[in-house]
């Protein structure tokens, strides 16, 4: 019986911790059921006696440039010419495929005649080969994913899968350098061919690698004589990536479920919860589907009653609150929601009209392709005005990243504290309840903060809009009577961080960097609030943990503080200060 799809790739040579992870790559293929056929192109070191143990299909035989790198023209041909499938697959010889990618791309092949499938990866340090003997192989990989994986950008495109007689032609494109994969996708949406982004259903894991195997290493991939004619050979054509796909693949059974999760927290909210509510249910009948889960803390002043009296009670999930704290009681809403994303409001929040309608928009606009989005908020000031935040000037340039859709850094920490409001962020719910939710341990900014970094650090892809959708109490940060709580989490969360699983030695050596912006601006906030011993505290600290000589560490203290303290305040007046504090600390 012929196999419906042919799984083509075009290996390095087989040497080395490359040899090792490509291994890995074409057993799970092998382990793929129904089975698949394979086909290895290339003469390169060790590919036929593979190719041989493993009994799958070589073609060594390919077309190459002159510096010797495959043609994708000509492994596209012979694939065309000889696989008796009717569906391809091309995929990078690094990239291990679990059972979940057949079984979706068998309800691909259901729906659509012409498709081009492809997604995101997941990054992931494999340092042995895997036995693929036991059974539990893949949990225990996907275990290991949800520990230490990291999602790739929506430029990183690894597989694609695509029916016959699709792609018979492609230009001379080096294989293994950039540009063509770009073309692939730009060629489809050219052709008007539906492009599916796979990346929530399909796991796609790239072994970690260095490019040791390449005379001139990472630069010649990237920057080198193929690099650039690849690029030449994309002048004038269009090109994309996961983030152009027009539809996105979600999990079986997703038809009818909300789109978005609301976790309403109340305790003791009466006097506002009906508002709240109010304006929220508005928001569904702006053609959004909702999920509205409202945990109530074990109120007494009679907000359960009134929840249970709304006429649009039905509409809602009331539960009791199981654990202690607001953190406990998001966590509480994040398991029971069904919504592709979540977002958390407090009961004396107040959603603004089309807010939700915004955050929404950006997951639409970017179909598997993003994890958060986050907005500006508004809270009242003593004088009766409203402050509105808006972080999307800050945080759009950092989200747009190299590749279009980035995250966020520890290093911007006092940035993140001054920007991020929990109820103006919408949150993939998959990737939240992956990372296992909030920590319960640290306050509810604290705790919004941690998540978003560690979201980022695991490849959460995020944008930021200009529209500002929630209306709340004023944040922890701005609360004069909360200096040694904000200082003391923003110790925790700088500590989480860096003890993390998937720092990188980049990161590691942004440390003393993220100590210092943190210290300046928590001194900062202490000399706004006359709280001199904090001052000096915090610059003694910055002094320790930088490793700097007191006058470059001085030098970022006035640019920090020139950055930091508000309109009408003397800088000068302000390091003068501090050198007079100094001399005092140190009698």
């Amino acid at each position: 019986m012929m196999n419906q799809i042919t799984i083509f790739s075009v290996p390095k040579a087989f040497q080395g911790l490359v040899g090792m992870i490509q291994r890995n790559a074409i057993q799970s293929w092998k382990k793929l059921r129904p089975q698949v056929d394979i086909i290895l192109f290339g003469d390169d070191l060790g590919i036929a006696a593979v190719a041989a143990e493993f009994q799958v299909q070589h073609l060594p035989n390919v077309a190459k440039t002159s510096e010797g790198t495959p043609l994708v023209s000509d492994v596209f041909a012979q694939v065309h010419r000889v696989a008796d499938s009717p569906i391809l697959t091309y995929i990078n010889a690094d990239i291990i495929l679990t059972q979940d990618f057949l079984n979706n791309i068998q309800r691909v092949t259901e729906v659509y005649d012409d498709f081009l499938v492809l997604g995101r990866r997941w990054n992931l340090d494999v340092e042995t080969e895997l036995d693929f003997s036991q059974p539990t192989w893949e949990q225990e990989l996907r275990q290991r994913l949800d520990k230490e994986g990291v999602l790739s950008g929506v430029g990183a495109l690894d597989y694609f899968v695509f029916p016959k007689p699709l792609f018979q032609t492609l230009p001379d494109f080096a294989v293994g350098r950039p540009g063509w994969d770009n073309w692939m996708v730009g060629e489809a949406l050219r052709n008007q061919v539906t492009v599916i982004n796979g990346s929530r259903v399909i796991t796609a894991i790239h072994q970690n690698h260095d490019y040791s195997h390449v005379s001139g290493h990472r630069t010649a991939v990237f920057q080198g004589t193929e690099a650039r004619l690849n690029k030449g050979l994309l002048q004038g054509h269009l090109v994309g990536n996961s983030a152009d796909a027009h539809n996105v693949l979600r999990p079986v059974g997703w038809r009818g479920k909300p789109q978005v999760s609301v976790v309403l927290t109340t305790y003791d909210h009466a006097s506002t919860v009906e508002e709240s509510i109010a304006q929220l249910l508005e928001q569904e009948e702006q053609s959004l589907s909702l999920d509205v889960i409202v945990v109530d803390g074990g109120s007494r002043d009679g907000t359960r009653e009134i929840l249970q009296q709304q006429p649009d009670a039905s509409r809602l999930r009331i539960v009791p609150q199981a654990y202690p704290g607001l953190v406990a009681a998001r966590n509480q809403g994040l398991a029971l929601a069904r919504g592709e994303q979540v977002l958390f409001l407090n009961g004396d929040s107040r959603l603004l009209a089309g807010g939700l309608s915004a955050l929404r928009d950006c997951f639409e606009q970017h179909p598997g392709a993003l994890e958060l989005a986050i907005a500006g908020f508004q809270y009242p000031k003593p004088s009766g005005q409203w402050q509105v935040v808006n972080p999307e000037s800050v945080l759009a340039p950092i989200f747009k990243g190299r590749e279009g859709l980035h995250g966020l850094h520890i290093w911007m920490l006092p940035s993140l504290w001054q920007l991020i409001q929990t109820e103006a962020v919408l949150f993939d719910r998959h990737e939240l309840q992956r990372r296992g939710g909030f920590a319960p341990d640290l306050s509810s900014a604290a705790s919004t903060l941690d998540a978003l970094l560690d979201l980022s650090s695991r490849g959460a892809a995020g944008l930021a809009v200009s529209e500002v959708v929630v209306s709340c109490p004023p944040p922890d940060w701005d609360d004069p009577g909360n200096l040694s709580g904000l200082i003391h989490e923003s110790e925790q969360l700088l500590e989480r961080y860096f003890a993390g699983p998937r720092l990188r030695d980049w990161m590691r050596v942004l440390e003393p960097l993220a100590y210092l912006e943190t210290r300046v601006w928590l001194g900062s906030c202490a000399y706004a609030q006359e709280v001199w011993d904090v001052v000096v505290q915090q610059f003694k600290q910055s002094l320790v943990e930088s490793g700097e000589e007191p006058q470059r560490v001085m030098a970022r203290w006035r640019f920090g503080f020139d950055c930091f303290l508000g309109d009408g305040q003397d800088v000068e007046q302000g390091l003068r200060d501090l050198q007079g504090l100094l001399r005092s600390s140190q009698r």
